[in-house]
């Protein structure tokens, strides 16, 4: 007893807990001798023994104590000896931890990569029923709405089919025309979105030459079952019903959830609240059209020891009607209308595992399977007695399987690193695709993590693989981060790469209002990217003080066009084809405050973006500049349980051109500035379980912009843009009822 007494009052040993007393395992404790930085980790009780060798030349030694999410502590401790440690979470941390091209888990100042995150709390804030709503206030990001195609969006400058948009890190397919329609996602699933802005082809390959949005999904809640249901009204006409439940009792959870949207179609001359007992069919004809959307999904989870399986499943069946306007029939004697419904169907399958294996090393990955049906049918209808004759019917069946695998481990205490492959088979079917083409790609990737010092981060990365019709090259990226204190410095340079996808290939859509042709001819497009950014934040007097700061340029070589090939006749619209612009050149720069104290949060930021298109050597535009402005005001009345939000955007006036091939001429098409202002208000009842939340969305009532050209590759195009659909209230209401699921 005496020589282990003897032994235990010889070490050193630190015990680390949170402000409620219990234990943390995995923190770091770390010494620097001027020569090398040595560190050790908390074992489960929360325990650190520092090794002798640290004070073998003197007793007296300098430490850091870390963790994630946690404010790190200074000390000097004198050896051999005990000493307690109570970390204090650093508000500055809370809810803001990212995945989206991690390794794994990091805290948003630490990531290498520039990541925005809009979390769960702010969603619920905004309570919309559409994505869009809910990114049209984030800076470099711009939001285009379609009333047919749907919601595209652009980052950096570059268009929708530079951006890769994934659930969980699983791709969304089902593009039209470009565009992947983002409000055919449930919104109501989400727990958070992250973005990360530029190059991210290495890691996420094809489509992530402007960046990456990874949509995070919700999950049962641990120990417990949940109900939560949700209505949601506008006055522009939306209904919305959505039910979930959730139960997780332990190693198994699972969650089921069923929604229905329904959207009523709107044009700028409705009244602001619909009239009861409207005149016959006087919306017949609407700018933005209705649509009607069914919801469902099943996620169910395994945990077994270190490793989880889970299997998604979700289900969206939509019917988009675009109804013409009624004229008279003299011969028939009836007023009849051209009519066209489009039917969409989504069927997405994925099955994801992770394992935490042993020294650090993770394995995860997924499979998946994904449907998207579009069927687009013309008909006549009579207006008077609602029969309809179908005069033309076109189906687009999309498949398309997809995997990815990644190992994560360290080599050494200051080297981490990541491999991994990826792979997809893809198939395209339908009247407008000519033949029936089948794609094929597969390819491996792999970084290192190199901490050169505990201020200096360093990621080199590369990916080479596989494309069934182009070679692909070897695609590098490196990136810099440096952290001091509050400051926080980013670097990176990437390529990128895409290839043309099934429809800029094989497209052959011709009727009455298209003429748009593939071509098999086009060239791969490839990219180079810059990226800098700096971070302060600190903590003064109360308010924690946020400042970030960017710089971007992209070099985007043989980027895929869409331009007028051939002369309209008295009887067609003009033919449209595909092309390779030699060179885009995106360049900007973007800056954001925020400051938060108490329950208060003001948010500022200011970015310029400009734009330069280079074909055969001459510049079809110079570099062309606009403006972006985003602010928020966020307080919430702790006592009365009441939060108020008032969010607003400005979009510069921009001018983009449309390329004729044929005459050699060049067309600007200008697009006017605008601005976009909601306010919401929010208030909770029975300790949280039930909230209502209302508001005023699009507050300046703007539904419409000029734009400066009518050159489209639809006939019948316009001098104006649909932006919204005007002035409307909301409101929503939440119920969420919680129990014990061991009970």
């Amino acid at each position: 007893m005496l020589f282990f007494s003897l032994r235990a009052e010889a070490q050193c040993i630190l015990t680390i807990t949170d402000e409620q007393g219990e234990a943390l395992p995995g923190v770091s404790v770390i010494w620097e001798d001027g020569e090398a930085v040595r560190g050790v980790s908390s074992n489960e009780w929360g325990q650190v023994e520092i090794p002798e060798s640290w004070y073998a030349t003197s007793s007296l030694i300098e430490i850091e104590v870390q963790q994630i999410g946690s404010i790190s502590l200074h000390d000097s401790i004198q050896c051999p000896s005990r000493r307690f440690f109570v970390l204090k979470k650093d508000p500055m941390y809370l809810n803001e931890v990212v995945i989206t091209g991690q390794y794994g888990v990091s805290d948003q100042r630490s990531a290498v990569h520039r990541v925005e995150v809009i979390d769960e709390e702010e969603l619920d804030r905004i309570s919309t029923s559409d994505i869009s709503d809910i990114l049209q206030h984030s800076g470099e990001l711009q939001i285009r709405r379609n009333g047919v195609i749907g919601t595209g969006i652009n980052i950096q400058g570059l268009g929708d089919r530079n951006v890769k948009v994934t659930i969980n890190e699983v791709p969304v397919v089902g593009r039209v025309d470009g565009k992947l329609d983002l409000d055919q996602l449930d919104v109501q699933d989400i727990e958070r979105i992250e973005i990360v802005k530029g190059p991210m082809a290495v890691s996420y390959g094809t489509d992530a030459i402007a960046g990456v949005i990874n949509i995070i999904t919700k999950k049962a809640v641990e120990q417990q079952d949940r109900l939560q249901l949700r209505g949601y009204y506008s006055s522009e006409g939306q209904y919305d019903a959505f039910a979930d439940w959730s139960s997780d009792a332990g190693k198994y959870d699972y969650r089921l959830k069923l929604g229905r949207r329904y959207f009523d179609g709107w044009s700028p001359s409705d009244p602001f609240f619909r009239n009861q007992e409207p005149v016959a069919d006087d919306r017949r004809n609407s700018l933005w059209n209705p649509k009607e959307q069914y919801l469902a999904g099943l996620v169910h989870g395994l945990d077994w020891k270190r490793t989880r399986l889970e299997h998604r499943l979700d289900i969206m069946d939509e019917t988009l009607k675009d109804r013409g306007a009624p004229e008279v029939n003299e011969a028939a004697e009836t007023i009849q209308a051209f009519d066209t419904e489009y039917h969409t169907l989504r069927i997405d399958n994925s099955l994801r595992y992770s394992h935490d294996g042993v020294q650090d090393q993770r394995f995860k990955g997924f499979l998946s399977f994904n449907y998207f049906d579009r069927v687009r049918k013309r008909m006549l209808t009579d207006v008077t007695d609602l029969s309809r004759l179908d005069l033309s019917s076109d189906t687009t069946d999309y498949l398309a399987l997809s995997t990815r695998h990644t190992w994560t481990g360290s080599v050494h205490d200051r080297v981490d690193f990541q491999v991994g492959w990826d792979g997809s088979w893809e198939q395209s079917t339908g009247q407008r695709i000519d033949g029936t083409p089948e794609l094929f790609q597969a390819a491996g990737f792999a970084s290192l993590e190199w901490k050169l010092s505990e201020r200096w981060l360093l990621r080199p990365g590369l990916r080479y693989g596989y494309h069934e019709l182009f070679a692909m090259p070897f695609i590098p990226s490196i990136a810099l981060r440096y952290r001091k204190n509050e400051h926080t410095w980013r670097l990176s340079v990437g390529q990128g790469f895409r290839a043309p996808d099934f429809k800029e290939l094989y497209l052959a859509f011709y009727d009455a209002n298209h003429n748009v042709y593939g071509n098999e001819d086009l060239r791969p497009e490839s990219s180079l990217n810059l990226n800098a950014a700096y971070n302060y934040s600190r903590t003064y007097s109360g308010w924690q003080i946020e400042m970030d700061a960017s710089l971007f340029y992209n070099d985007v070589d043989d980027l895929i066009a869409l331009a007028q090939v051939g002369e309209a006749s008295s009887t067609s619209i003009p033919p449209y084809s595909y092309l390779n612009l030699d060179e885009v050149i995106t360049q900007g720069t973007r800056i954001d405050l925020g400051l938060t104290k108490d329950n208060t949060s003001v948010r500022l930021g200011w970015g310029l973006t400009g734009r330069e298109d280079i074909t055969e050597g001459q510049v079809l535009t110079p570099m062309n500049y606009f403006h972006q402005v985003n602010s928020s005001l966020s307080h919430r009345f702790e006592k009365l349980g009441l939060t108020c939000d008032i969010m607003g955007s400005y979009n510069g006036a921009q001018t983009t051109v449309i390329l004729q091939e044929d005459e050699e001429e060049v067309l600007s098409f200008y697009q006017e500035e605008y601005f976009m202002v909601d306010l919401a208000l929010g208030k909770e009842f029975f300790d949280r379980s039930l909230t209502l939340r209302t508001g005023v969305r699009n507050l300046l009532d703007i539904s419409v912009i000029n734009a400066g050209s009518t050159l489209s590759g639809h006939s019948g195009g316009s001098t104006s843009v649909p932006i919204g659909t005007g002035r409307n209230v909301f409101i929503s209401l939440d119920y969420t009822l919680d129990r014990d699921a061991r009970k």
